[in-house]
């Protein structure tokens, strides 16, 4: 048990009976859900579909009904109404078939799908992205745009800020000062800097007070 699955450690028994699991499957089933599997343990039959430049209908059918009725590899959870938009959420039955199945995808198909995962979530969601932003976040990150997922954990933190959710918004906006030092020195990186870290001094003076030292070093900064 533990906060991370390591596969190095995991009983090779397991992974044998979840491979054997998903080799039952046609090719077009394997491929659908390793993009679901990049989405997360819980995904969108749209996002899925739209990757994969198949039919939305079709792939609802297929999850809905090979994959969750006969195969019992992802349970159908609930429709989500985004304006007139439908999304059909489904979640994986065991959050072990989900690490598998991302595993078996090697770095530049990750990142890739990625990329995929975060513009049809993007596109989808319009000026709502805000519901969103820390799993946008994710998926820029690991496609390697940093500036995006600057900008989103930056969504993020001022979205918790609204909530009065401090500790959160501090969560993500340190989380983007990390990213920013990995970018390259120029006037829009100097603006993202600035722009979070007048974000970040709000929740720090109503976690910290006024006088922690932290306050004084993020004014100080943004100075």
């Amino acid at each position: 048990e533990g906060p991370a699955l390591d596969w190095e450690t995991l009983p090779a028994r397991v992974e044998a009976v979840i491979a054997e699991r998903v080799g039952r499957l046609d090719a077009a089933s394997q491929e659908a859900l390793r993009v679901a599997s990049v989405e997360g343990e819980t995904f969108t039959a749209e996002v899925v579909a739209r990757v994969r430049s198949a039919d939305e209908g079709d792939m609802v059918e297929r999850l809905s009904g090979q994959l969750d009725r006969v195969h019992r590899l992802v349970r159908a959870q609930e429709i989500q109404r985004l304006g007139a938009r439908r999304l059909s959420r489904y979640r994986f039955r065991h959050n072990l078939f989900q690490n598998y199945l991302y595993q078996s995808l090697d770095p530049v198909e990750q990142a890739h799908l990625h990329e995929a995962v975060g513009t049809t979530l993007e596109a989808l969601y319009g000026e709502e992205t805000d519901q969103i932003a820390v799993a946008l976040a994710r998926h820029f990150q690991e496609a390697g745009i940093g500036e995006q997922a600057i900008d989103y954990l930056l969504q993020a933190g001022e979205q918790a800020k609204r909530s009065s959710a401090n500790e959160a918004a501090i969560a993500h906006l340190a989380q983007s000062l990390e990213l920013l030092k990995t970018t390259p020195e120029t006037p829009e990186r100097d603006q993202r800097e600035l722009d979070v870290q007048l974000a970040l001094g709000v929740p720090l003076v109503f976690i910290k007070g006024h006088a922690a030292p932290e306050v004084e070093a993020t004014y100080a900064r943004a100075r």
